[in-house]
């Protein structure tokens, strides 16, 4: 089993390299010069921030919709059943925002939004988005180690409602990385069956290997778009601030913590499972030697208004040409 591992280790590495050459090199191919565009659309990768942005966005009242994700207080951006409850994360600060009657009396709220939270992959936004080169693109990225356990750790503990939880059958009390494997973590089963052969209590999070950037995919076709660490999401923010007209500033989210994860980490150490995320921590390193921020613009409005912000930051962003 482990020459096996290593094996694939070797050919995810490899793979990894190929996408950082592909990034940095040839990614000009897809760019069109043109004016910066007015409506942002922020890619939700999972347990990078995104809530927070979306929360943010909420206290703020600002023109924004969400989809693909629950617990932000925001209309649908398409479609109606993805809107908040009542009664569930549809009050701010006490007040009734975003409630199931007033986001029910749309069919869909994208076209009124300057701003969409969207935890989705890039192809299943493109399928909603239909002109990507209409929008600026923001994500946040996280260190793939710190990435796994904080989202391990969230799923297994039922999205932090609980912190004592040990195992639903998802293969969190597995005793070894084989025991995850066995249920069916980091291998999206593509039979006919598609899904149905995924354990329910899975979360799509480990459905594949290198979740960050599968679910990237083709965000670096799109003209103007801008990559940050975790750690720069306060840049990411006050970007999109620029963009409502209003502060957003953060607060955390998804607080609650499982209270067995560092005995998982014990039980699952990250050199049992690393070779799974190749792919991420070669995109996740680039972006870091590039100051934490990577982006690309057609417009000189993006850089000029992004490097305005970082110099605030102390962030440097690099942008590719």
């Amino acid at each position: 089993m482990w020459p096996l591992l290593r094996l694939k280790s070797k050919w995810a590495a490899y793979l990894g390299r190929l996408h950082i050459i592909f990034l940095t090199t040839h990614l000009n191919q897809f760019a069109v010069a043109g004016p910066l565009p007015r409506r942002l659309a922020f890619l939700h990768l999972p347990k990078t921030g995104g809530s927070s942005v979306g929360w943010a966005l909420a206290r703020a009242r600002a023109p924004a919709c969400k989809l693909g994700t629950g617990n932000i207080p925001l209309c649908p951006c398409h479609g109606s059943s993805l809107y908040a409850p009542d009664g569930y994360v549809s009050k701010v600060n006490g007040t009734a925002l975003y409630s199931k009657a007033a986001c029910m009396k749309r069919k869909e709220w994208l076209s009124s939004s300057q701003v969409a939270v969207m935890e989705l992959s890039f192809p299943e936004i493109s399928r909603v988005i239909h002109k990507p080169s209409e929008w600026v693109w923001l994500a946040s990225i996280r260190e793939p180690r710190s990435w796994f356990y904080s989202a391990a750790g969230h799923m297994c503990s039922l999205f932090g409602h609980k912190p004592k939880a040990f195992d639903q059958g998802s293969g969190c009390s597995s005793a070894t990385i084989h025991g995850l494997l066995e249920k069916g973590w980091f291998e999206l089963n593509t039979s006919k069956a598609g899904l149905s052969l995924i354990p329910r209590n899975i979360h799509y999070y480990f459905h594949h290997a290198n979740v960050q950037s599968r679910m990237l995919d083709d965000f670096f076709s799109t003209p103007n778009w801008l990559l940050c660490d975790i750690s720069r999401l306060q840049l990411l923010a006050d970007v999109v601030a620029s963009m409502v007209g209003a502060a957003l500033p953060l607060q955390s989210d998804n607080t609650a913590v499982w209270q067995r994860l560092s005995d998982f980490k014990r039980r699952i150490p990250w050199s049992d499972l690393q070779y799974n995320y190749a792919v991420d921590e070669a995109l996740h390193a680039s972006v870091m030697r590039s100051g934490g921020c990577l982006g690309h613009a057609t417009s000189p409005m993006l850089p000029a208004t992004l490097n305005e912000l970082a110099v605030k930051h102390s962030i440097n962003v690099s942008w590719l040409s």
